[in-house]
């Protein structure tokens, strides 16, 4: 954790994380989503629904995009537990 102070505005602490998932799984890695738990200004623009051709995307993604995407394909895009899926799909769709 980092904390920046200024003379400007008050205190701010960062935390920086690192992507374990492209790490541990870099041949699973097709999309990638920043999710800061918060729907405004939370999407990213794309040009075609690509996820129904291929779950290939080369920028990052936005919870906005995570539950579109999510929905259109029956809510298997995270390949984890039924119950953990619908409890993270619940926790993003009341922040929305």
């Amino acid at each position: 954790m980092f904390t920046v102070r200024t003379r400007v505005y008050a205190s701010m602490d960062f935390v920086i994380m690192e992507n374990v998932a492209s790490r541990f799984y870099p041949s699973n890695l097709k999309m990638t989503f920043d999710l800061k738990g918060s729907s405004y200004n939370r999407e990213t623009k794309v040009k075609s629904q690509f996820w129904n051709k291929s779950l290939n995307c080369p920028g990052v993604l936005k919870e906005l995009n995570f539950l579109q995407i999510s929905r259109d394909l029956g809510n298997k895009l995270m390949n984890i537990n039924e119950r953990v899926c619908e409890k993270t799909l619940k926790i993003l769709e009341r922040d929305t």
